[in-house]
């Protein structure tokens, strides 16, 4: 299900964790989406510096 792009959150809760961190072993993350991750993040931030919204330190 973590590969479908279900958020931890809502796996923790199906799988009826108590503690985010026994959820978070079953994630095995690719290199592309890794890779995919960090482009979106950069997109994002580059958006939030366009608009003013953070400076570049």
């Amino acid at each position: 299900m973590a590969d479908a792009g279900f958020l931890p959150h809502i796996l923790m809760e199906i799988a009826g964790h108590r503690l985010i961190t026994t959820t978070q072993r079953y994630f095995h993350p690719d290199v592309l989406r890794i890779l995919e991750a960090g482009q979106a993040l950069t997109h994002h931030l580059e958006k939030l510096q366009r608009g003013g919204q953070i400076t570049r330190r």
